[in-house]
């Protein structure tokens, strides 16, 4: 309870804080740490808030933080409703008396809580948060900020008032260098659709079976991804291996020596750095064709699956196939 009070109190009169919300966000962040010199030698001031974030990405997030850095930052998971509300009042009270902030890393500019700290913020920089980029609603609230971009994304996305600088990666290549050898595995990226209420078990089971089919003489690894809750699955698809790493697939792919060459997606962003790791991986995106009620919430995302596909055709050379979910 002294140690909780205690880290309250830190981040309450901390002046430099960045905000990661899942793994993608978190390899950015070092990219842009080792693009920025004078944050670089900052790195140690900074405390990370990783709000709404559940324990098995919160801990592949600390996987990458001690893989990447010998800096002891303290990195604090919010996730409770009572721990969020906590997080407003830090700022209620930060505002109130003035405590601005130097420097805010946010990586998902579409929170809400993430902008509210960023206008107490002197400079605030924004990293990439996947795909979501893509979408036109969020690109609209982009091209209303005034904020710095450290994205590898194309720059035509933002706005022309928009401070843009463009992430190579160059930091995560370089470090990891070493001929890889293929396997002549297939390895799928695991999506949490039926966790997220975009799909029902039985959907889903039909496109795992579909991957099956098409690949019935392939070894096939599955990566789940971090909100997925596996224990259905393990027993469904018992010739499936499933992969469990203390890092994100990206990382898990840089240190491995051997990796799969052929990689199963559905519309995940994970893909988009392995592609620019290695433009040789042979990846067979499924975008999924899918209906829903005009009041699910999920629905308004629908337009922006397809916006996915076609920057992966376009920016990637990656195609995809289009399933249509039968019963």
């Amino acid at each position: 309870m002294l140690n909780y009070l205690s880290n309250l109190i830190k981040l309450s009169f901390c002046k430099k804080i960045i905000v990661i919300s899942n793994t993608f966000q978190m390899l950015c962040l070092f990219e842009f740490i080792h693009a920025h010199k004078s944050i670089h030698k900052e790195f140690g001031n900074f405390i990370i808030i990783c709000p709404y974030v559940n324990d098995v990405a919160f801990q592949k997030i600390k996987g990458c933080h001690r893989e990447l850095t010998t800096t002891k930052n303290l990195i604090i998971n919010y996730q409770k409703k009572i721990e969020i509300r906590l997080l407003y009042m830090i700022f209620h009270f930060k505002k109130l008396l003035n405590l601005e902030i130097e420097q805010i890393i946010i990586g998902n500019y579409y929170s809400y809580l993430n902008r509210k700290f960023a206008k107490i913020s002197r400079a605030t920089f924004v990293l990439d948060d996947g795909t979501n980029i893509l979408n036109q609603k969020n690109r609209k609230l982009l091209k209303k900020s005034k904020y710095s971009f450290f994205s590898c994304f194309n720059k035509r996305i933002f706005s022309r008032k928009n401070d843009y600088k463009k992430n190579n990666f160059k930091f995560l290549k370089n470090k990891f260098i070493h001929k890889k050898k293929y396997s002549e595995d297939v390895l799928i990226l695991g999506k949490p659709a039926v966790e997220g209420d975009i799909f029902k078990e039985h959907e889903y089971d039909f496109l795992i079976e579909y991957v099956k089919n098409k690949y019935n003489n392939k070894n096939l690894s599955y990566f789940p991804h971090p909100k997925e809750k596996l224990d259905i699955l393990k027993k469904k698809f018992r010739t499936i291996r499933f992969i469990k790493s203390k890092y994100p697939v990206e990382l898990y792919y840089l240190k491995a020596k051997k990796f799969p060459k052929t990689i199963v997606s559905f519309n995940t962003s994970a893909v988009i750095l392995l592609k620019l790791f290695d433009k040789k991986l042979d990846i067979f995106n499924i975008h999924l064709d899918v209906k829903l009620d005009k009041n699910h919430y999920w629905e308004p995302y629908l337009a922006a699956e397809k916006e996915i596909v076609d920057y992966f055709k376009s920016q990637l050379s990656i195609k995809s196939k289009t399933l249509k979910i039968v019963d």
